[in-house]
């Protein structure tokens, strides 16, 4: 998950991007099934070896269960594994830990059938008792566990046997079943269970996962290691057993352009989070761009609903030409957004059509004029001696859409909207974020399920519009989890979507997109269904 936040103003000088950038566009990228790969006849997989790769920054925390940072959860879902994966080119829930399920009619109670000989990284064995205490435990973390949100209505678990049990909801919970392939539902060991949550984000925990934690030196580097005895990966894994690098490093190296040097020098085999206008220079030097399209909530503008009035935003939505922007600062291998879902999202609705999406700088003006907000003499318009200025919070890990904020405030300057970023350390984010202390925030969330909207929007959850009170979109929000008739659910989905994106809640901008860079030598760099990295079948040629 990211976002970004705030109310102070900063006021900052933006430069005219349009042609600087506009040779950006000439990048093309390899993608195949939802992800770029340069395999396209990948040669036999080798064991052993060592893959360094170029992280953005420090963790906060390693624990599967308690990280939220998106390159956490990355590094995270290679300690532990699910009960269930996801396959991410076809969306099917596969085994993993659980060999097979069952679910009543109502989807109040999930039997699953447990692998059996699977241990955690400590020797002791993976039984149902052990499942039971992890979802007891992550349901009483609350919000310190992401994995809580999926546990909506969760009463307990009931164990038959060490090998059988059932978890039970106290209403219909629809989207359990994808949140248990998500590390934050992965399985960790009973000893993990006592050890406070801080030692836990340290690396103090267990799981069966195919690596197991070497070092961890804060804002220096992360190592992990195989473990040999493996043999329990999820049915979409090219292999079940041991995963085939001994190690893998992330080395914290949060400016781009040392992360680029460190690549092209080899001291490096890969680096995350390219940004635009390095794709091409990278692909031209022989390397591989590996990409994905995140499913879930696109990069987009939140907007506090109590800072940020009805018709300025409504006049937000419609001012901005996202086509523009994707084409001057971007490259092939993002998508423009078309509606508050990512498309590869299930129950996405193409909203490309809808008034609130479409370019029109007049219907802006018409909006504001209305409202009661008259241009200046600068052109920045003013209401009762007040300056029209939004301000755009975003952390400084996404200091490469700043070419996308510069655009913006090119497009909105146009309509006489004074708009401003504020950049924070992360830290500082998420302080403004938690304490809902922002205008605007840039935002993205990741998930395979529309279920995220509720995440984001829901009062109950993270509530990132600041509704104050709850209606029918709450109810729409609630009754989506509930309801396990795929029409039925998929039709209050559409709902949840057009409410949203008609109430100006957020703005759209464009897909989030993963992208890393890679040596040639290294092959299965790939995503699992969340586009978080899963690295037990990547391999380097030695």
């Amino acid at each position: 998950m990211i976002a970004l936040l705030g109310c102070i103003r900063t006021r900052r000088a933006l430069r005219p991007v349009a042609a600087t950038l506009a040779s950006v566009v000439a990048c093309a990228v390899l993608v195949a099934g939802g992800q770029a790969r340069a395999d396209a006849a990948a040669p036999t997989p080798v064991s052993g070896g060592t893959v360094t790769l170029g992280w953005t920054s420090s963790p906060n925390c390693l624990d599967p269960q308690l990280a939220n940072a998106s390159l956490d959860l990355s590094i995270a879902r290679q300690f532990v594994d699910s009960l269930v994966d996801q396959d991410p080119k076809t969306g099917d829930i596969v085994p993993w830990l659980a060999t097979k399920w069952t679910v009543n009619t109502d989807a109040t109670k999930f039997t699953f059938f447990l692998r059996k000989g699977v241990t955690f990284s400590d020797g002791s064995p993976l039984t149902a008792s052990v499942v039971k205490a992890n979802f007891n435990s992550i349901s009483q973390l609350g919000a310190l566990a992401l994995g809580s949100a999926y546990l909506t209505g969760y009463t307990g678990v009931y164990v038959e046997n060490p090998y059988e049990f059932t978890v039970i909801f106290s209403a219909p919970n629809a989207q359990f079943l994808q949140g248990a392939t998500t590390m934050s539902l992965g399985i960790v060991s009973l000893a993990t269970l006592q050890n406070s949550t801080a030692s836990r984000c340290q690396g103090n925990f267990s799981a069966s996962g195919p690596f197991t934690l070497g070092s961890f030196t804060a804002n220096q580097q992360v190592t992990i290691v195989k473990r040999p005895d493996y043999k329990w990966g999820a049915a979409d894994f090219v292999s079940q057993g041991a995963a085939y690098l001994d190690k893998i490093v992330f080395q914290v190296i949060p400016d781009p352009s040392v992360r680029i040097g460190a690549l092209q020098s080899g001291q490096v085999n890969g680096i995350t989070d390219v940004a635009p206008q390095d794709e091409p220079a990278l692909k031209a030097g022989g390397f591989q761009i590996v990409a994905r399209n995140n499913p879930g909530i696109p990069y987009n503008m939140t907007i506090n609903t109590q800072t940020v009035p009805q018709a300025v935003r409504e006049a937000l939505e419609v001012a901005i030409d996202r086509k523009t922007i994707t084409k001057t600062v971007l490259t092939p291998t993002y998508r423009v957004a078309t509606g508050v879902l990512a498309e590869n999202t299930p129950d996405y609705i193409n909203q490309s059509s809808s008034p609130q999406m479409a370019y029109n700088p007049d219907l802006a003006k018409k909006i504001l004029t209305q409202a009661g907000w008259v241009p200046g003499s600068d052109g920045i318009r003013t209401k009762n001696g007040q300056r029209l200025t939004v301000t755009l919070t975003y952390t400084n890990l996404f200091s490469a859409n700043v070419p996308t904020f510069e655009l913006l405030q090119q497009q909105y300057q146009a309509v006489g909207i004074d708009f401003e970023t504020l950049p924070l350390p992360v830290a500082q984010f998420v302080t403004n974020l938690n304490s809902q202390n922002y205008q605007m925030i840039w935002y993205g969330q990741t998930r395979a399920d529309p279920d995220v909207l509720r995440q984001v929007f829901s009062m109950k959850q993270l509530n990132r519009a600041n509704l104050k009170t709850a209606g029918t979109l709450e109810d729409l929000l609630q009754q989506q989890a509930s309801t396990t008739d795929k029409a039925k659910r998929a039709d209050l989905v559409k709902q949840i979507q057009n409410r949203l994106l008609n109430a100006g809640y957020l703005v759209p901008i464009f897909d989030q997109t993963t992208v890393l860079a890679a040596s040639p030598k290294v092959h299965n760099l790939k995503f699992e269904a969340s586009s978080r990295l899963q690295l037990h079948d990547m391999w380097i040629e030695h």
